[in-house]
């Protein structure tokens, strides 16, 4: 099996999809830390996490889906 650029277009798509839900889970604790420290709850930090964890996901999961759609397609 020969190795095509489209692949290598996937593979950084998924990868880059992984390293943008991460940024978003990050992103939601440090806000829920900073929440936390100006008198919110104890559950701010975990929610801050999940809230960042389902944002990240559905752009993670935007971006990764016309490669699925594709997939069906035969390839010249």
């Amino acid at each position: 099996m020969p190795f095509r650029m489209e692949d290598a277009a996937a593979f950084s798509k998924i990868v880059s999809a992984a390293l943008l839900v991460c940024g978003f889970i990050i992103l939601g604790l440090m806000i829920g830390r900073q929440l936390e420290g100006r008198g919110a709850p104890g559950w701010a930090v975990p929610a801050g996490a999940a809230v960042g964890a389902v944002a990240g996901m559905t752009q993670g999961w935007a971006m990764i889906r016309p490669l699925w759609k594709g997939k069906g397609r035969p390839r010249p």
